[in-house]
């Protein structure tokens, strides 16, 4: 659809929108920020690689943008947070540690953070504040604060094709051999996934219960 919408002229991309239930003033004001704004943002992105009609929010934060690639039309909004943390990875790294691919969608606020790898395949969809790692802080020196001790880099996530990551979710992969999501999954909003998860599943945390009474 992003792609299609990309390649049409602009009179039929403002009907389109129009007939959506747009209004004139709403989509004026977002085809500046997405074409003119968005656009030079993600032209000056220090980014290994970037795709064809790739989109990056002007409030998006890219740290170690240079390990990061972008496949055609992949569309970061406002407010992500993409990291790869140089600064407490020991033995800086000679790829990309976080690879997106065509027509992936990172939803507003998303938390992704890779330390080793983290692939996120062809038309994945990720909601809002969704977070993804592939790594934790060490802590084997009891005498020194979590945070001053380096990061581990043996973790990995791998998101299959078409998958969509719910609202809230929390994918780590962190552990000695990462994890996979596998393709066309549903992982339902709040869920915490820390395993390997089958082609064409749908993954849910437990529905909240009531403990106690309140009297």
């Amino acid at each position: 659809m992003r792609q299609h919408l990309n390649n049409l002229p602009l009179r039929e991309k403002y009907l389109f929108f129009r007939k959506k239930g747009y209004s004139t003033r709403e989509i004026f004001f977002k085809g500046i920020r997405w074409s003119l704004i968005n656009r030079i943002n993600t032209i000056i992105t220090p980014s290994s690689k970037i795709g064809k009609g790739v989109m990056i929010d002007v409030s998006a934060v890219l740290d170690g943008a240079k390990f990061m690639e972008f496949g055609d039309y992949s569309n970061i909004q406002r407010g992500a947070w993409l990291s790869v943390p140089l600064i407490d990875i020991e033995n800086i790294p000679k790829k990309s540690c976080l690879i997106f691919g065509r027509n992936v969608r990172v939803g507003p606020n998303n938390v992704i953070s890779a330390s080793n790898s983290i692939n996120i395949a062809d038309n994945v969809l990720l909601g809002p504040n969704v977070t993804v790692l592939d790594h934790r802080h060490k802590f084997s020196t009891k005498d020194m604060p979590v945070g001053e001790q380096k990061i581990n880099t043996d973790g990995s996530v791998i998101i299959g094709e078409g998958s969509w990551i719910g609202t809230n979710s929390v994918i780590y992969g962190g552990k000695k051999g990462g994890i996979k999501i596998g393709k066309n999954c549903v992982i339902a909003a709040n869920t915490f996934v820390d395993f390997n998860v089958p082609d064409y599943s749908l993954v849910a945390n437990k529905k909240a219960i009531v403990t106690r009474p309140i009297k």
